[in-house]
């Protein structure tokens, strides 16, 4: 009886080693086909891409004994060093890309921060710091020591009832400090003398509200919410001085790049999703934006946890990230940076932690192609996106870059091809008009030869006719002088 118990245990051990041997490939399988996905601009759909972005590290803090807490902002310099805003604990840790801690930053003894929030530090290592709960930005040496601070404004453009409460901060290479103030963006020079509004976000029309208006009561007019432009929630500086900045509540253009005029350049149109996972309908609020050394994009996106990434033009790159417990997800995700490798950083307000993401070669490539487009290597560009096409096909970014290579080569009809591949209309019409007018100039001389060849037997048959029509005319003529 043993015997038989211990031989049908060998057996039930033996089926789920098996068992486990068969899955195993099916894991890696999983884990291996990794993807992300970039957003169609016709239908709105996903569509997947090879895998861009993976975690290669997570970061957590404690010093003194107190973990990160509430962390709001995120900035790594020049340097490759992390700042983050410790709100919770009223402080500013400074650390190395691995998370050992280099120094911490609490303001004075007489006057400490209190709820700092955003981030900035400029070529020199200086480091500016929001600190909302004072009501002033602090401008700090590269070794902490508090330089200046600036507030307590004074201006008939601001109102007798402005607070200044500043959650972000950036600073141009002329000095001029940059930091939203609900729909418009301050300019604060640097003799804390306030310069004005730059990038004031406008209310676009609304015909169905101006017919409620137009036909409501005034009892049921006065319960209509009043209407109010969409607020800004952070903002960056790109090393030509170009401000990045994203909005929320609004569904559309919630990012925008203000150059030296203040004239918006990015690409006019809605970003991000209008569902989540679930498939429930959302306003997408993009919390944070940075911009690398070489243009990229990356817009952080927190109710679904994704990030956004996009060159220069508005185009996709990628779309990464999520909302989750999961590796590579975010509980609330608050804050985005990049590093001069092009690894991605971002600040989890409610874990408390930062994920680090490394580029995969896929990405690389297509940043490379990209940036070559950018700076004239159209022929290097192109292999380059031919690359990309060899890993996926029907990466519709890589047929329009190669599209643009072709139009630099003058070859329209390839790059209409290309185009159509992309379903790019603006591109393929584009090629289309310069393969008309190249058709025209090279075959002018055989154009005009057949349209003089054309005309000149139009005009010998029109010759002839008229000659034949004469003769009938008096052969009839003849022939009724004779009936008659």
């Amino acid at each position: 009886m043993r015997g038989k118990v211990m031989k049908q245990f060998y057996r039930i051990v033996t089926i789920t080693i098996g068992f486990l041997i068969l899955c195993l490939p099916i894991v890696e399988t999983a884990e291996a086909a990794g993807y992300d996905y970039v957003i169609d601009p016709d239908t709105g759909r996903r569509v997947s891409i090879p895998l861009t972005y993976s975690v290669a590290d997570v970061l957590t803090y404690e010093v003194d004994g107190k973990p990160l807490n509430q962390g709001c902002s995120l900035y790594i310099d020049h340097q490759g060093l992390l700042y983050i805003s410790d709100t919770g604990n009223n402080r500013i840790i400074k650390s190395e890309k691995d998370g050992h801690v280099l120094d911490v930053y609490t303001g004075t003894p007489e006057k400490p921060f209190h709820q700092p929030m955003g981030l900035f530090v400029d070529a020199d290592g200086d480091l500016y710091v929001a600190d909302k709960g004072n009501h002033r930005i602090v401008h700090l040496s590269p070794e902490g020591r508090v330089v200046e601070e600036f507030g307590n404004l004074e201006s008939s453009l601001l109102g007798k009832e402005f607070v200044f409460e500043p959650a972000n901060v950036c600073v141009s290479s002329t000095g001029y400090l940059y930091t939203t103030k609900g729909h418009s963006i301050m300019t604060i020079d640097a003799n804390n003398d306030f310069r004005g509004y730059v990038g004031s976000i406008e209310i676009g029309f609304d015909l169905k509200r101006a017919f409620v208006r137009m036909f409501a009561t005034e009892k049921q007019r006065g319960r209509i919410s009043r209407d109010m432009p969409p607020s800004y929630s952070n903002l960056t500086i790109a090393n030509d001085g170009t401000i990045f900045a994203t909005s929320v509540n609004t569904p559309s253009n919630q990012i925008i790049a203000l150059n030296s005029v203040g004239k918006d350049t990015f690409r006019q149109g809605a970003y991000g999703e209008t569902t989540d996972e679930t498939g429930n309908r959302i306003v997408p609020y993009f919390v944070d934006i940075a911009v690398d050394h070489n243009g990229m994009v990356n817009a952080l996106e927190q109710k679904t946890g994704k990030v956004y990434q996009f060159d220069r033009e508005g185009n996709m790159t990628t779309v990464f990230g999520g909302a989750g417990n999961k590796l590579g997800q975010f509980k609330v995700a608050s804050s985005i940076a990049v590093d001069g490798d092009g690894a991605i950083y971002i600040l989890d307000y409610d874990r408390n932690n930062i994920q680090v993401f490394q580029p995969t070669q896929f990405i690389r490539t297509v940043q490379d192609a990209i940036h070559h487009h950018n700076e004239g290597k159209y022929d290097q560009a192109k292999v380059l996106w031919s690359d990309v096409l060899k890993i996926d096909a029907n990466y519709s970014l890589a047929h329009k870059g190669i599209g643009k290579a072709l139009m630099k080569e003058k070859k329209w009809a390839e790059a209409m091809e290309e185009y159509k591949e992309a379903g790019e209309m603006k591109g393929y019409s584009a090629a289309f008009d310069e393969y008309r007018m190249d058709f025209v100039r090279t075959k002018f001389g055989l154009i005009l030869l057949g349209i003089t060849v054309i005309v000149t037997a139009c005009w010998f048959a029109i010759k002839k006719s008229r000659q034949v029509t004469r003769t009938l005319v008096d052969k009839y003529t003849k022939w009724q002088g004779g009936v008659g």
